[in-house]
């Protein structure tokens, strides 16, 4: 990538998305970003942690030629990539299935809390795509435990 590149696909982020980038570099290593310091000729000046470790806060000097690809480490709507570009659709179809869905979990709500055994707390309905992702896992990841728990 050459350094205009670079500069643009990392000022389109906005702010507080920063610290979720990741930098692939062409020799497979992955850094994750927590704050660009410099950008000069033939390299960047980063702040943040190589992936796949908790050690956070380190120096990383990038060469613009050794990045191939930027990955923003978090789901993504259409609506929002499309801001990015300064195209302001207003509400894509994704976010109505996503508004479409939380609705759905709230009328299903009460019908599931009378089912459900008293020891489960009840998870808040949310709004936002991630954290109903999130609850979905930890429902799973609870009922498997149970199952398990239960077979031996």
């Amino acid at each position: 990538m050459r350094r205009e590149d670079v500069q643009d696909i990392l000022t389109r982020i906005p702010e507080v998305d920063l610290s979720k980038v990741q930098i692939l570099l062409r020799n497979g290593y992955v850094i994750s970003i927590d704050i660009c310091i410099r950008f000069e000729a033939n390299y960047c000046v980063i702040r943040g942690r190589e992936g796949g470790t908790t050690d956070e806060g380190r120096g990383f000097f990038i060469p613009y030629d050794e990045i191939t690809t930027f990955k923003l480490e978090r789901v993504m709507k259409l609506s929002e990539m499309n801001r990015m570009y300064g195209v302001d659709s207003g509400v894509d179809s994704e976010d109505k299935l996503a508004v479409g869905a939380v609705k759905t979990e709230e009328k299903a709500k009460p019908e599931a809390a009378t089912t459900a055994p008293a020891s489960q707390t009840p998870v808040p309905a949310v709004s936002d795509p991630s954290q109903v992702a999130k609850n979905n896992l930890l429902a799973r990841i609870r009922a498997a435990r149970t199952a398990a728990g239960a077979k031996r």
